[in-house]
């Protein structure tokens, strides 16, 4: 799930590179990209195709597991269906690349 939700965030930041809205900052000063707001665009862009459902399942999860609250992690719970949703998620949406790329317009 974590290596999954990795990817999958990462892909969507560069895909929708000027079209994703501004990331907030960290209290380190890093960008952070809020989930929410990358799946509002990437929806809006049509770029998760049939993606979607897994993507939007997958995120908030990830996220849940990366907090820095011992508390958040140990309330996330992760399923096998979950982790192989994820991973079906990142196979749809690396499959989907080649023509988000031939589309600029698409993703903005």
């Amino acid at each position: 799930m974590l290596l999954c939700g990795g990817i999958l965030e990462g892909l969507l930041v560069e895909v929708l590179g000027g079209a994703a809205p501004s990331p907030a900052r960290d209290s380190a000063g890093r960008p952070e990209w809020h989930p929410a707001a990358l799946l509002e665009v990437a929806g809006k862009r049509e770029v998760l195709g049939g993606a979607a459902l897994p993507v939007q399942q997958c995120l908030p999860l990830y996220r849940s597991l990366i907090q820095s609250s011992p508390r958040a992690r140990l309330r996330a719970s992760v399923t096998q269906d979950d982790a192989e949703a994820a991973l079906h998620a990142v196979r749809m949406l690396v499959k989907r690349l080649p023509s988000l790329e031939s589309d600029p317009v698409r993703v903005g």
